[in-house]
């Protein structure tokens, strides 16, 4: 498990290892994403790219804007009658009424492993609350009961800091906090990462 140094103590994630997936006889350094304890059923993982842009002038507001990459996902559970149909709905957080902070990529048909490659922009944002905001990316699928359709959240991720003080939206944990400091830290640089989905609480 990885505790956060600060006052906090926040919980940021821990690693389980299948100890017959690695070879103990011969031991390598590795990469292993962070996983939220509370959420112990995978639901896959998605690969999310974030680009921060502020205004060249400060004075200028709400000119900032969040770039999202929502490369794919991979290895989603298999929903209603053996079918995965996924799409994501992106927002802003704490969400607003603005057609400029919210979107919809396609549905993938009968799939676990989808590709969308697509980027949003959301724009006119102001650098000195930027702080305090978010993108909550959800997937869901698309399925029908009783011939009727219906649309079941897969999973969230939310990158963001944790400040559910702020805002419950703010919820921000593990390696979705390190995803969004560290674009906040590199303007106009796409920072890349794998996120496991995780439950909506």
């Amino acid at each position: 498990a990885v505790v956060s140094t600060q006052s906090t103590g926040m919980f940021l994630g821990e690693v389980r290892i299948q100890l017959d997936s690695v070879a103990l006889d011969n031991p390598k350094a590795m990469w292993w994403p962070l996983q939220h304890m509370e959420d112990s059923h995978f639901r896959g993982s998605i690969l999310l790219g974030l680009m921060y842009c502020p205004a060249p002038d400060d004075k200028k507001k709400k000119k900032t804007c969040l770039k999202l990459k929502v490369a794919e996902a991979r290895d989603l559970p298999v929903m209603d009658n053996g079918r995965t149909n996924p799409y994501a709905a992106l927002y802003l957080v704490p969400k607003t009424e603005s057609k400029d902070h919210k979107y919809k990529l396609q549905m993938k048909k009968n799939t676990v492993h989808p590709k969308w490659n697509a980027e949003v922009n959301f724009m006119h944002l102001d650098s000195a609350t930027i702080e305090d905001q978010g993108i909550e990316i959800q997937l869901l699928h698309l399925g029908k009961v009783d011939k009727a359709k219906q649309c079941v959240l897969i999973g969230v991720v939310r990158l963001c800091q944790h400040k559910v003080n702020v805002s419950p939206s703010l919820d921000g944990r593990g390696i979705e906090v390190l995803h969004w400091k560290e674009a906040l830290s590199k303007p106009g640089v796409w920072v890349e990462k794998w996120h496991n989905l995780r439950s909506w609480e």
